[in-house]
C-alpha cells in the first residue's frame, strides 16, 4: 500500500531546538542566527557554506580546534523496544541520499520504506512492505528510479518511480534462493534466517549489480545455505547469474565493485562437506562482462586461537590492490592478481593473564590504493577454552581505525573510547565516517552516534553524537557534509530507553 503524505505536523518533524544565539563552527560551514545570508534551515537558523575565513559573521571571532556537528533534523521510525526488550541487536536501517541530495531514502526493520527532504526532513512518500525488512537501498543515477532490496519470504528486488513510488519492476529471489516463512514475534533473531538481498549496486553503464543468501534451518533437516550473484539490466531483465546452474551452497556476502570488477566474501554455515570449487573462508575476485570467478583465495585458520576464517565488511577494491580484513585480527593486502603484498596483523590474538583477546578486522575500505581497516571490540576468540567470558584487559588496538599505504607501511592509526562500527569514505575522499554503536565493556551511553576522522592524518574533525547506539551503516549526503546516522533503542538499568530514529547531521 502506497500513500503520499500531506501532513504538517507529525513526530517526523524537524528538532524543535531554539535558534543558535552565536555562531556555531561545522565542518567547512557555520550555523548562524536568523537574518544571516546562507540557507535558512527549518528551525530558523541559518547554515553558511564555506571555509571559516570566507564567512562575514565568523570574523574575529576564534575558532575551535574541532568543528561541531549539529542535528538538522530528525526522523521517528517505528517503535522497537520489544524487539531490543528479547535481547535482540540493534534493528537494520538503510539510508540512501539521492543523487542531487534533495531527497533522502530510509528504509525501516519494519518493512517502512519513506522517503523525506534531505534538508528539514518533510515526509515526502511513503510504502510499507507486506513482510520483512528493507535491506538495502539504491538511487538511479538521475534520480528517477529508487530500488530496494527485502529481507523477507520472497526476497524481493523492486524498482519504483522515486516520485510516486509507483512500481516499475520486481524480481523474486526466493524462486532461487528457496524461502522461508515469517518468524514469530518473540524470535528477535529470525527475521536474519530470511533470504535476502545483501548487495544492490549500480554499475558504470547502469545495470544492477544484486547479491542475494539464504541461510536457514528447515524442519526435521540441517542447515541450508543458498547464494548466488545477479547482474540486471536497467529495466530488471537477467543478464547473467553466477553460479549460472544455479545458487551456490555458499553465503556469499558484501561485494565491493571497482571498474569492470567485483570482490566478494565467500563463506558457509550449512551441514555437510563444503562445495568443490568454491573459496570457503576466503574471497573470489570476479569480472563483470562477462560475469565470472577469476580467482578465490581461502585463507589459513588461525591455530590455536579460532578454528574458522570469518570476513564482515572487511573488503576494499582499489586500482591494483585489495584488502580483506578477517575477524581474527589480521587483514591480507593483495594485488589483483590475488598475490601477497602485505599481511597486516593490527588486532591479532595477544594474551592478558593468560587468557588470548582479539580484536577483529569488521571493516575496510581502499582508497587511491590506500587500506584503511577499522578493529572493533576486544573479545576472546572462539576456539579459546573460553570464548563468552568477559575479556580480562582491552586489546591495544580495539576500536581503533588504521591507514596503510599501498605497499603495506602503516600511516596512522587512531584509537577511540567508542565502539566503532561501519567505515566509509566521504564523496571526494577527504573523510573517514564511522558508527559508533553499543558498547559491551560498560554502561557509558554519551559514546553513541558517529564519528568523523581526516582521511590523510586520522585527526578527529567532528563527533556526531545521538542517544541511542548507532546502527553500522551511516550515508554521507553527495557534497560529503550533511551525515544521515540511524539509531537505535537500548537497555538503561534494565529499561529501554532512546528511540529507533534517523538523524541527519551538519
Amino acid at each position: 500500500m502506497m500513500l503520499l503524505l500531506l501532513w504538517a505536523c507529525t513526530e517526523d518533524a524537524p528538532l524543535p531546538p531554539p535558534p543558535a544565539a552565536d555562531p556555531i563552527f561545522l565542518r567547512d560551514g557555520a550555523l548562524l542566527p536568523a537574518g544571516n545570508p546562507g540557507k535558512i534551515l527549518a528551525d530558523g537558523r541559518v547554515l553558511a557554506e564555506g571555509p571559516w575565513e570566507q564567512i562575514p559573521a565568523l570574523k574575529g571571532l576564534p575558532t575551535p580546534l574541532m568543528a561541531d556537528c549539529r542535528p538538522i533534523f530528525q526522523v521517528t521510525l517505528e517503535d522497537q523496544s520489544r524487539l531490543v526488550s528479547l535481547g535482540a541487536p540493534a534493528p537494520d536501517a538503510a539510508l540512501a541520499f539521492s543523487p542531487d541530495g534533495q531527497r533522502l531514502a530510509i528504509g525501516s526493520f519494519g518493512g517502512l520504506l519513506r522517503i523525506v527532504d534531505g534538508w528539514n526532513g518533510k515526509p515526502l512518500v511513503e510504502k510499507k512492505l507486506s513482510e520483512g525488512m528493507v535491506k538495502q537501498l539504491l538511487w538511479s543515477a538521475d534520480g528517477q528510479t529508487l530500488y530496494y532490496g527485502e529481507q523477507s519470504p520472497d526476497a524481493m528486488v523492486v524498482a519504483l518511480d522515486s516520485t510516486s513510488l509507483e512500481q516499475k519492476w520486481s524480481r523474486r529471489l526466493a524462486e532461487d534462493l528457496e524461502s522461508s516463512p515469517m518468524p514469530p514475534p518473540e524470535d528477535a533473531y529470525g527475521v536474519y534466517n530470511l533470504p535476502g538481498v545483501y548487495s544492490l549496486q549500480l554499475l558504470e553503464d547502469q545495470s544492477l549489480l544484486v547479491v542475494g543468501a539464504h541461510g536457514w534451518t528447515p524442519a526435521g533437516k540441517g542447515r541450508q545455505n543458498r547464494s548466488r550473484l545477479y547482474h540486471l539490466r536497467a529495466d530488471g531483465e537477467l543478464l547473467e547469474a553466477w553460479p549460472p546452474s544455479g545458487p551456490a551452497d555458499a553465503v556469499m556476502l558484501h561485494p565491493v565493485v571497482s571498474g569492470s570488477q567485483l570482490l566478494v566474501s565467500i563463506s558457509r554455515s550449512a551441514d555437510g562437506p563444503d562445495p568443490a570449487g568454491l573459496p570457503i573462508g576466503g574471497i573470489a575476485l570476479f569480472s563483470l562482462d562477462p560475469l565470472g570467478m577469476r580467482w578465490g583465495r581461502r585463507f589459513d585458520v588461525l591455530k590455536p586461537y579460532f578454528q574458522s576464517v570469518f570476513i564482515w565488511e572487511g573488503l576494499g577494491l582499489g586500482q591494483d590492490r585489495l584488502v580483506a580484513g578477517l575477524g581474527d585480527g589480521r587483514a591480507f593486502l593483495l594485488d589483483r592478481d590475488g598475490q601477497d603484498v602485505a599481511v597486516l596483523s593490527p588486532g591479532v590474538p595477544q594474551l592478558s593473564k593468560g587468557v588470548p583477546i582479539a580484536a577483529g578486522v569488521g571493516f575496510a575500505t581502499l582508497y587511491q590504493d590506500n587500506s584503511y581497516l577499522l578493529t572493533t571490540e576486544t573479545t576472546i576468540p572462539f576456539g579459546s577454552s573460553d570464548p563468552m567470558a568477559r575479556p580480562p584487559a582491552a586489546h591495544p588496538a580495539q576500536n581503533s581505525v588504521h591507514a596503510y599505504d599501498r605497499d603495506g607501511k602503516k600511516l596512522w592509526s587512531r584509537q577511540l573510547d567508542h565502539a566503532l562500527v561501519g567505515l566509509l569514505p566521504s564523496p571526494d575522499g577527504r573523510e573517514l565516517l564511522a558508527a559508533a554503536g553499543a558498547r559491551s565493556t560498560d554502561t557509558r551511553t554519551d559514546l553513541y552516534g558517529a564519528v568523523v576522522l581526516e582521511r590523510e592524518s586520522g585527526t578527529i574533525r567532528a563527533l556526531c553524537p545521538t542517544e541511542g547506539p548507532a546502527f553500522f551503516r551511516p550515508a554521507y549526503a553527495p557534497e560529503g557534509l550533511r551525515l544521515a546516522v540511524a539509531e537505535a533503542p537500548f537497555l538503561k538499568e534494565g529499561a529501554v530507553s532512546g528511540a529507533y530514529r534517523v538523524t541527519v547531521f551538519r
